[in-house]
């Protein structure tokens, strides 16, 4: 059975089921005491660990001071983290290693700086390397690795905006609608379609006659505005991408992985890539020609090119699959 390390209160999981089991504890005298209380009297076999001797006789009795150099010895959670890489764990999984922001049993924590932990993380990194380590939920590595100051995670929750990635992924395929005006001709297809659905600029408006909406992407400022108003007056769930940070709206409208400067349409494409669908496919994208929100004729020169790119650039351009008349541009691609 694998192990579970906990810090600091996490102990009290073990009593609501939310905790399997647990196999070692680190954290602060205060909780620690506690630790030692709920253990005796529950008859867990948990091992406690602490940071140093603290010369407290319900400690010296139950606990194990950590082995790991005192130089990696800080916070609880680094200093878990440093002890099992000293100990030679081969695979160490992190769920709940937020690096700042609110926390389960600390009131107000969101309010505290905490850029030391990012400082630490780096050290950590530098002297033993991450390749055993797997953050659940948003990956750190790349944040850590990077030469973006520490204190970046801070400037946004400390101001109650969100510093952690979503797991915006809800299926393995994906359906993207263009807007040109081919599409009308699969109203079948649509709605018998049963991964996600993702729309280019106005195409929220349709949603009472779509299956769902899950995504909603545009280079188009005031659009995108206007989708964020229809979700909120609609209480809907889709998501929001722009190519840019919009004002005041930055905490609930994503940005895109890579714009490029590129188009809606392509734009949207690459960023099923990046995030690795499995089934991407494409109904609409006309490269030019009538346009279901547009009076005009749209010239498809700047999306062939982009298209084109898309191909060059991503192994994983099989994925992609064409509704419809396959481009012939692409065929060599």
């Amino acid at each position: 059975e694998d192990e579970i390390w906990a810090c600091n209160r996490a102990f009290l999981e073990l009593a609501t089921g939310d905790l399997p089991h647990l196999d070692r504890l680190l954290g602060d005298v205060s909780a620690l005491k506690l630790a030692c209380e709920y253990k005796q009297k529950n008859n867990e076999t948990f091992d406690i660990y602490v940071k140093k001797d603290f010369h407290i006789p319900m400690l010296d009795s139950n606990a194990t001071v950590v082995t790991v150099p005192s130089m990696y010895v800080k916070d609880s959670g680094t200093t878990f983290v440093a002890q099992a890489l000293y100990e030679k764990y081969n695979e160490i999984v992190l769920i709940g290693f937020d690096l700042g922001g609110p926390d389960i049993y600390i009131k107000n924590h969101e309010l505290k700086n905490k850029k030391t932990w990012i400082s630490r993380w780096k050290k950590i990194a530098k002297d033993f390397g991450l390749d055993r380590i797997t953050f659940m939920g948003t990956d750190h590595k790349k944040f850590i690795l990077s030469g973006i100051p520490s204190s970046q995670y801070v400037k946004k929750y400390i101001k109650g905006k969100e510093h952690l990635d979503k797991i915006l992924k809800r299926e393995d395929s994906v359906l993207i609608l263009g807007n040109g005006t081919s599409r009308l001709d699969y109203k079948d297809y649509i709605q018998n379609w049963k991964g996600e659905i993702w729309v280019i600029t106005r195409g929220y408006e349709e949603y009472n006659e779509l299956p769902r909406i899950d995504r909603v992407g545009s280079v188009h400022t005031s659009a995108l505005i206007k989708a964020y108003l229809y979700k909120i007056q609609n209480n809907l769930d889709y998501h929001i991408f722009s190519s840019k940070i919009i004002g005041k709206h930055e905490s609930l409208i994503h940005v895109f992985d890579n714009t490029q400067g590129w188009a809606s349409g392509p734009l949207m494409v690459q960023q099923a890539l990046i995030e690795k669908y499995d089934d991407i496919q494409l109904l609409g994208f006309d490269f030019g020609g009538p346009d279901i929100y547009q009076d005009h004729l749209l010239y498809g020169g700047n999306f062939i090119n982009q298209f084109k790119l898309i191909y060059k650039m991503y192994p994983n351009k099989v994925n992609i699959h064409f509704v419809g008349k396959h481009p012939g541009f692409l065929k060599n691609l």
